[in-house]
């Protein structure tokens, strides 16, 4: 059976899609349900379907940009799109990713029903085309109906019965008992695939010693599946030995081998049709990977299962306070604002997208700042390459952490090379905002500071170091030039009146102002008394 995976938001498009035509028949088998693009990409992971069917206009990604990621993550794997827009540019767009079909909604199940018979004839004859090849590109055998077996346990994608599984043990010769079967997950990086023959080399007497028996299941390119029975009383959560058996065969294929590696320990199978579930439980040990990083050990743990966040995007980064910083110069004050970021995400453990579009978050308000400063993009990320790209191509949570970090010191790189035009126009800004607003009397440094984003101390320095006068004093010259104005506009305004058009709500506090820097007192000045201090503007 071709395991299919279907990806719509609606559960009722999912159901009618299930009900227009007989998958077994036609030789598939559904292993997974996805209703947005992040469940699709969990579940190729954990399911690795040769067959998405995949609905356009899903949440978080559309379909033709996650057809586009399932192409480059799975190449072999064959995808039809589903949509209710009859454009040319959505198809010449999925022919270009190389989707195999794209039919119209309303689903015509004949429509359907050819399409899969279709996408049975390209997947069969690749399979026949790698096996004349001697060998596909996972690694794995074409005609190794032993490992056919045990991948169809493991992925749950064949309808074993009880006796079937029997049968399949004896008639393959399998050691391994069938009661008590613990999956480790070994996956490597790298072009080359680990093969059989290495792993037999490293599987020495200390890792044989803690198994009853072993054996070797390649499920995809660099992954492996081990099983084993545990020679201890077996329980649902393997023990300290083979923690240490684990941790000897990953140093044994990274020291011997050179090849990096993480390994993923499920829970224990105690009959053989819950290897699946066991089996999954391994992938998402695994998955703590990307949260701490790769070359270690991990092992599922039940009460960690699951995804805390909603289904909900809701950005964890506080772009008012990053730009404010970016402004200031606090590079410090930065880095610790995404450590605290990182600190959060792997407390709370969401599912990588979210992760992606919270780093997204952060450097789209960098990428404001750089171009704020005229600093070309080419100069942040390697060949002028897209960010989201560089993002996505990551392996863990702590590599995205220390490429932000990277991203804040080479921009502060620059600044610094560039800090008296900036600081000009930082300086500009304020002076732009205090003669646009000097009639309102809440208007503080604080109200400044806010405007151009960037904190109070930090603008009251660099005013104060370019202009030779504080941020306040400046206001304050401004309004009494302005308060002056008027009177010799108009010598029958009040007192009051003139204090109020320019932003001061008490007129005796104004009086005091006007002749500490006049030398006069406003109503001397209306009257024709006019003998400013010198120096003042």
């Amino acid at each position: 059976m071709i395991p299919v995976m279907i990806v719509d938001d609606e559960a009722l498009i999912r159901s009618l899609i299930l009900r227009s035509v007989d998958w077994n028949e036609l030789g598939f088998t559904v292993v997974a349900q996805a209703e947005n693009s992040e469940e699709a990409l969990q579940f190729a992971e954990e399911h690795t379907p040769r067959l998405a069917v995949v609905d356009i206009n899903i949440p978080f990604i559309n379909g033709l940009d996650l057809a586009d990621r399932l192409k480059t993550l799975y190449p072999r794997m064959v995808i039809i799109i589903l949509t209710g827009y009859e454009e040319f540019s959505y198809a010449r767009r999925a022919i270009r990713i190389g989707v195999l079909n794209y039919l119209l909604k309303p689903i015509d199940p004949e429509e359907l029903r050819s399409s899969l018979e279709t996408a049975r004839r390209v997947i069969v004859e690749e399979e026949r085309s790698l096996y004349r090849r001697g060998q596909r590109d996972t690694g794995v055998q074409q005609e190794d109906p032993r490992g056919d077996f045990l991948r169809a346990l493991l992925n749950r994608s064949g309808r074993l019965s009880p006796g079937d599984i029997a049968n399949g043990f004896r008639l393959f010769g399998i050691e391994i008992d069938s009661r008590n079967i613990l999956p480790v997950i070994i996956e490597t990086r790298g072009e080359v695939p680990l093969t059989r023959e290495m792993l037999q080399q490293v599987l020495d007497s200390f890792i044989r010693n803690t198994f009853k028996a072993l054996e070797l299941v390649c499920m995809k390119k660099n992954r492996w599946v081990l099983l084993g029975n545990l020679n201890a009383e077996p329980e649902k959560k393997p023990g300290e030995s083979v923690l240490q058996a684990a941790g000897h065969l990953r140093r044994n294929i990274s020291t011997e081998l050179r090849f990096r590696c993480s390994l993923g320990i499920g829970s224990v199978a105690s009959v053989p049709e819950e290897l699946g579930e066991a089996y999954l439980h391994a992938g998402k040990a695994l998955g703590e990977r990307f949260y701490s990083g790769e070359d270690r050990v991990y092992v599922w743990q039940p009460e960690k299962d699951g995804n805390k966040e909603s289904s909900s995007y809701r950005s964890p980064v506080d772009r008012n306070s990053l730009m404010v910083l970016l402004r200031s110069g606090s590079e410090d004050e930065i880095t610790e604002l995404i450590h605290e970021l990182f600190e959060e995400l792997r407390l709370q453990r969401p599912r990588r997208q979210y992760c992606e579009m919270a780093l997204m978050d952060a450097v789209s308000v960098m990428i404001e700042f750089l171009d704020e400063n005229s600093i070309g993009l080419s100069s942040m990320f390697r060949d002028g390459s897209d960010a989201l790209a560089a993002v996505q191509s990551m392996e863990s949570l702590p590599q995205m952490q220390a490429w932000l970090e990277k991203i804040v010191s080479q921009i502060f790189q620059r600044i610094r090379g560039n800090v008296s035009s900036r600081t000009r126009m930082i300086v500009q800004k304020a002076k732009a905002y205090i003669e646009g607003n000097h009639r309102d009397a809440s208007l503080s440094l604080d109200k400044i500071a806010d405007h151009i984003s960037v904190t109070p101390s930090y603008i009251s320095g660099v005013f104060k170091k370019q202009l030779g006068v504080s941020i306040i004093s400046y206001l304050t010259d401004f309004r009494i030039r302005k308060a002056m104005e008027l009177m010799d506009k108009d010598p029958l305004l009040s007192v009051g009146e003139v204090a109020e058009a320019v932003g001061y709500a008490d007129a005796f506090y104004f009086s005091r102002v006007f002749r500490k820097q006049a030398g006069i007192s406003p109503s001397a000045y209306s009257r024709g008394n006019r003998s400013p201090k010198k120096g003042k503007p």
